[in-house]
């Protein structure tokens, strides 16, 4: 399929939607904060409605090389980047209305929610399925943590389901446990990077960790393709990279889009609306652990990647030689 018939697809969806976002907006109550935090993006993206609308009249329907040139290239990839935003907000709205007013598929809205909580919850485990010897009894107190945190998670939402908790008290909770996973994974590195023969190594995360986490705030530009950071396995004798795979999700127009009502670096909109405050809440974007992860993976394994590499080269050098 090519770019302009991407784009179009796209574009048709987002078009599909708009009629029926107008009354799920009315569902979600006016007081609420993570109410009028979603309808505040929502807004930031109306605006491209009347932009693509003119876009694709400029478009049109192409024939023989006006596939290929570049005026029309350049608008039919504004047109699927903003098509799929558009398309992700709408979802969002839906799952903000549903969720806050408890009606519809809301258990699937609240699931959708806690995903990315679990996922920080279980980055977290994954940074302690293999320390050094040294740090043993830090990583069992570690994994205690990760399953404290899990029966909270779990706890939160059998109040949710019985009435016992309110969905905006629900969200609050999310808030508290990402919160507390990112300082427990920013602490914990800390302790295991803590001797001085580890101050290379700390210095390599601290390096990869700001590249990630601006990778993640630059996500939203390349929305439609599957994320191509290193990956790592997790072994018995240690951490190892991998070459990146084929992502289940490369093709899937919401691979790198947030639907949540949490804000995240994929959320649309997300940086037109978020306030910068010490105290993250309701209007704050939150980074995901799985950066603080990847980042300690990545200053751990890569030495030893880089030194295959350099072996690799040297003898492919000598053969050449020979």
């Amino acid at each position: 399929m090519s770019g302009i018939e991407e784009a179009r697809e796209a574009y048709s969806q987002a078009m599909a939607g708009r009629a029926a976002v107008s009354g799920y907006l009315r569902l979600i109550p006016a007081g609420d904060i993570y109410g009028v935090q979603v309808i505040a993006r929502y807004k930031v993206l109306q605006r491209h409605y009347r932009r693509l609308e003119r876009a694709w009249k400029i478009i049109g329907n192409p024939v023989g090389l006006q596939w290929y040139g570049m005026r029309r290239g350049r608008l039919a990839e504004y047109a699927k980047t903003y098509s799929v935003q558009l398309r992700a907000m709408q979802q969002t709205v839906v799952n903000c209305a549903q969720l806050l007013s408890k009606t519809g598929n809301w258990r699937e809205s609240w699931e959708n929610e806690c995903v990315p909580v679990r996922q920080d919850i279980a980055a977290v485990a994954r940074m302690f399925s293999y320390v050094p010897r040294i740090h043993r009894l830090f990583s069992e107190k570690a994994l205690k943590w990760v399953k404290l945190k899990q029966a909270e998670l779990n706890e939160t939402t059998t109040k949710l389901l019985t009435e016992r908790m309110s969905p905006a008290e629900a969200l609050r909770v999310l808030n508290r446990l990402s919160i507390e996973a990112d300082k427990f994974a920013e602490q914990a590195v800390d302790e295991l990077f803590w001797s001085k023969s580890s101050r290379e190594y700390y210095e390599k995360y601290r390096k990869y960790l700001l590249r990630y986490r601006e990778e993640s705030r630059q996500g939203l530009k390349s929305a439609t393709k599957p994320p191509s950071r290193p990956q790592f396995r997790v072994g018995a004798h240690g951490v190892y990279y991998v070459t990146p795979s084929k992502s289940d999700d490369e093709g899937h127009e919401f691979s790198n889009v947030s639907v949540t009502v949490r804000m995240t670096p994929q959320s649309p909109a997300a940086s037109f609306v978020a306030l910068r405050t010490d105290t993250p809440g309701p209007m704050s974007v939150y980074s995901p652990v799985r950066d603080i992860a990847d980042a300690y993976f990545y200053a751990i394994s890569m030495p030893a990647v880089d030194e295959k590499f350099k072996a690799k080269k040297k003898r492919k050098g000598w053969l050449r030689r020979t």
